[in-house]
């Protein structure tokens, strides 16, 4: 009896100590200055309750003009997220790359994402975090444009598995979304056989693939990957190049100048790979076709 007493007491006493150490730990936590570094964005989100979004339009699948209320897109999901850590709302503003880029230098945003890459030249005007994604270039052939009647479509598909095997089919009209760096890759010496056709959107770009306008589109692995899967008939007339053709680093895109947000944003990122997060998001939405995170 007096041992079962004397356990009792020993649960309770460290039972006590353990309350106390977590008392005291939010106790000074909460005489801590909240982001001492002076961070101007950090400090306009927290006093508005608000971050300032630019999205990419319509890029299928970072983001959706209409979506299912539990696919929004990965990008929004990911927007989703860093809201919640800064208890905060979020408003969304779509764009094109270049518009977005001059909002941030106006300061009408805080940041800007939905599939957009890390550049050289994009990076004389604003600043990008680390990637939250790494993607490639890839690519929907038109089995028509690839070779010979005489070669059986399985060889065909052994033979094309990504976008450096078109140097075997030189003179293919390539079509790809202007102003992206995909683009810039494109009008390379690496592509000079081939002619390049550009579109402003994405659903012009599939419309002139589907029509026979162009013979190929060019863009990124993760979006080709989903209208895939999205679609299984265009691989009977399409022939996806999704073998990884260099790396396409997709970033959140904000104004330069702000160490204190950069180190923030680019912690967000880590705790998202670290945890889990951005992979389960990423699988949601586009599989695990090479796509790396």
């Amino acid at each position: 009896m007096a041992s079962r007493v004397r356990t009792v007491v020993v649960l309770i006493c460290i039972a006590s100590a353990l309350f106390t150490s977590v008392q005291a730990d939010e106790s000074s936590t909460s005489r801590l200055t909240l982001f001492p570094g002076k961070s101007a964005a950090i400090a306009r989100i927290l006093e508005k309750k608000k971050i300032r979004i630019g999205m990419q339009k319509d890029y299928h699948p970072f983001h959706f003009a209409n979506p299912a209320p539990d696919r929004p897109g990965i990008d929004v999901e990911i927007v989703q997220s860093l809201a919640r850590e800064l208890n905060v709302e979020t408003e969304i503003t779509y764009g094109d790359i270049p518009e977005l880029m001059r909002m941030i230098q106006r300061n009408e945003l805080d940041m800007a994402l939905g599939g957009i890459s890390a550049s050289l030249p994009r990076a004389k005007y604003v600043a990008f975090t680390d990637p939250y994604l790494i993607s490639s270039m890839a690519a929907l052939v038109a089995i028509k444009s690839t070779t010979s009647e005489s070669q059986s479509l399985d060889f065909r598909r052994q033979k094309l598995r990504g976008l450096s095997d078109l140097q075997n089919l030189p003179g293919l009209l390539l079509g790809v979304r202007e102003n992206t760096t995909t683009e810039e890759v494109l009008r390379g010496s690496r592509f000079s056989q081939f002619r390049v056709k550009t579109y402003l959107t994405h659903e012009a770009l599939m419309n002139g693939l589907m029509s026979g306008e162009i013979d190929a589109m060019v863009g990124d692995q993760i979006h080709i990957a989903y209208l895939i899967a999205q679609r299984p008939d265009l691989l009977n007339k399409f022939l996806p190049l999704l073998k990884p053709y260099g790396q396409d680093h997709l970033c959140i895109m904000f104004a330069q100048g702000d160490a204190e947000f950069a180190n923030y944003l680019n912690f967000f990122i880590k705790e998202m790979t670290r945890s889990g997060a951005l992979d389960a998001i990423r699988q949601k939405y586009a599989g695990s076709d090479g796509v790396q995170s």
